[in-house]
């Protein structure tokens, strides 16, 4: 059983610095472009739930360790993975306490002339996290996840690790929950329970995480794609509600996964247009990459038309992967809604 998204996919969205959001893991090489054919990092997990289909401990494991990773993301040739925002629910504390974290993140990553530091960043983390920023408690989480993933052995770091992230947890950040979730897939300082953690990304999706909506709601549809039950496309349609829901909330990579389904399970290539051009529309990479595939390729029964896919591959080569994708200005000055046609038209006219 395949799903869309991945547990640690949809944790690892690189976060806008200097909004309320979080950087990508170390060695993240978000400055290029991610290609796994046309699916996503996550694509190759299902979803786990009394209220669905259960998976099985391997297949939860790739998912996990693409969503710990889509709050800090990663990338390969075409498919980008780029910063997830934080919910407004999450809270940062003062002035001060961003102002810290932001700090923070300089000496991370080597931003504003500043040298890399960690230890710095991890100064500024915990000064921030004191003065009430949720954000910087999942940072430092995630640098005792390096140090211990490095040297397995000192299981303090492991305890820690999880302190931090239940700590973030009791402060009403619902990104956490994703960490968290992944603690649970991984065993890392508590019993290894999959089920356990599935149901905590959807806590983090009811709470407003638009990362975990989209990681619950794909997973939801497409473990149910070939059940054929009431109850079977009851659950497909809510997994596309999820998705709907996170779009409609700005995150331009629901437009994405909902094109996913439109294309490839509905041969809908009217609202799979539609998704992906509000996607591209919210400045998300993939979105745009996959239009301009769509005009330059001719597929999916659309004309060919290589001066409408040039302006979205330059609009998507001005996007800074390592920043929170930004709304496209002028977009639908520069880009007209095309008249879309349908799959079936296609074929009788390559018949």
């Amino acid at each position: 059983m395949t799903g869309a998204y991945c547990l640690a996919g949809m944790m690892h969205s690189n976060h806008h610095p200097g909004e309320n959001s979080l950087p990508p893991p170390e060695g993240n090489t978000s400055k290029k472009a991610y290609h796994l054919a046309s699916l996503p990092f996550c694509t190759v997990c299902g979803v786990l739930s009394r209220v669905s289909v259960a998976l099985s401990a391997r297949q939860l494991a790739s998912c996990l360790f693409v969503l710990a990773w889509l709050v800090f993301p990663a990338a390969s040739f075409a498919w980008s993975r780029q910063p997830a925002p934080v919910s407004p629910q999450c809270p940062v504390g003062n002035d001060k306490a961003e102002a810290l974290f932001q700090e923070g993140l300089d000496y991370d990553k080597g931003r504003k002339g500043k040298e890399v530091n960690v230890y710095r960043a991890a100064e500024l983390y915990e000064q921030s996290l004191r003065q009430g920023n949720a954000k910087a408690a999942l940072m430092l989480a995630r640098d005792y996840f390096r140090s211990f993933s490095r040297m397995p052995v000192q299981i303090p770091r492991v305890d820690f690790h999880l302190h931090l992230i239940r700590h973030a947890v009791g402060m009403g950040c619902p990104e956490a929950y994703i960490f968290l979730a992944e603690a649970y897939q991984n065993g890392w300082g508590v019993k290894a329970d999959t089920q356990k953690a599935w149901e905590l990304i959807r806590l983090s999706a009811e709470q407003g995480a638009v990362s975990a909506m989209v990681a619950w709601g794909s997973n939801l549809h497409f473990a149910h794609r070939f059940d054929r039950t009431p109850e079977g496309k009851q659950k497909r349609e809510e997994g596309k509600m999820w998705l709907k829901k996170a779009l409609k909330m700005g995150y331009g990579y629901a437009g994405y996964e909902l094109a996913r389904i439109y294309s490839v399970h509905e041969q809908d290539a009217e609202n799979q247009i539609r998704v992906l051009r509000e996607g591209a529309r919210l400045g998300n990479a993939n979105c745009l990459f996959r239009l301009a595939n769509i005009y330059r390729l001719g597929e999916d029964g659309q004309e060919k038309d290589l001066q409408y896919a040039g302006i979205l591959d330059a609009i998507r080569a001005r996007i800074d992967l390592d920043e929170l994708p930004r709304p496209v200005p002028d977009f639908d000055r520069l880009l007209p809604p095309k008249k879309v046609r349908s799959y079936q038209s296609h074929k009788k006219e390559t018949l």
